[in-house]
């Protein structure tokens, strides 16, 4: 894997000129990630922004594409994480990816931003991951994964939000089998609430795992290519779990 401190690339990737880029904005980090068309990782950069995603996002991909010695032009393939999140932060990494399609008809796939924290954990071994994200106001988004039949990451329960306790009570009813670890920015905020409330044993991931990780969006979105699933920029639609604050007026107002 490429370290950016250092500024040196594998002697392999040196001459490669197609790329695919990878970033999620869901989280209060910026996660961006270059690998090359195969997968292997060539450039990470997980740093927390405090959520200024729009301050940080295009400079730190330029980062990276200087890193490689790549240009926009080089990026064959774009993977974003879609939410759930902030609905700021999804906005950003959303508009993001659809200009850079629109500019440089690049191929594009988004993917729920949960299964790059559950892919990981299933990969170390982890039957059933429960990926609890910070819904904000006092709630949590929660999403199960497994595996499936062909050992990918599976969406047993798709995000919705829920009270830390109600959360706690989902999981309890889902009647988990297996191993069940949890993850996730929003368990951290409340952690407290979510583990007094569960009457089953589970496993606390370390927290490096509540960002979800680009590595492992690209390897989803090319294990989806493989069975013949196009990327297609219609999928870049934000995964919200609550309506925005915001709402146009009932009536049409008068002017």
């Amino acid at each position: 894997m490429f370290d950016a401190s250092l500024g040196l690339l594998p002697a392999q990737y040196v001459c490669m000129s197609e790329f695919l880029l990878a970033f999620d904005t869901s989280t209060a980090v910026t996660a961006v990630g270059l690998y090359s068309r195969k997968g292997d990782p060539l450039w990470i950069n997980m740093e927390a922004s405090d959520k200024r995603h729009g301050d940080e996002l295009l400079p730190r991909i330029q980062r990276g594409l200087e890193a490689i010695s790549a240009k926009p032009a080089d990026v064959q393939g774009l993977v974003v994480g879609i939410g759930p999140g902030s609905f700021t932060g999804l906005r950003i990494g959303i508009s993001t990816a659809q200009g850079w399609n629109l500019a440089q008809r690049t191929p594009v796939i988004g993917l729920p931003s949960h299964v790059g924290v559950a892919a990981p954990l299933l990969g170390l071994g982890s039957s059933v991951v429960a990926v609890i994200g910070d819904a904000f106001k006092g709630e949590v988004a929660l999403s199960l994964w497994t595996r499936d039949a062909m050992g990918q990451p599976c969406e047993d329960l798709s995000p919705r939000s829920y009270s830390p306790e109600a959360a706690a009570r989902v999981l309890c009813e889902q009647r988990v089998h297996g191993n069940l670890t949890l993850a996730g920015d929003g368990l951290r905020r409340y952690e407290r609430a979510l583990t007094q409330a569960l009457s089953q044993s589970f496993e606390l991931a370390h927290p490096q795992f509540d960002t979800p990780s680009p590595t492992a969006l690209v390897e989803q979105a090319l294990s989806q290519q493989r069975r013949g699933e196009p990327w297609d920029p219609a999928t870049l639609a934000p995964l919200y779990v609550r309506d925005a604050d915001a709402a146009l007026p009932a009536q049409p107002l008068k002017l």
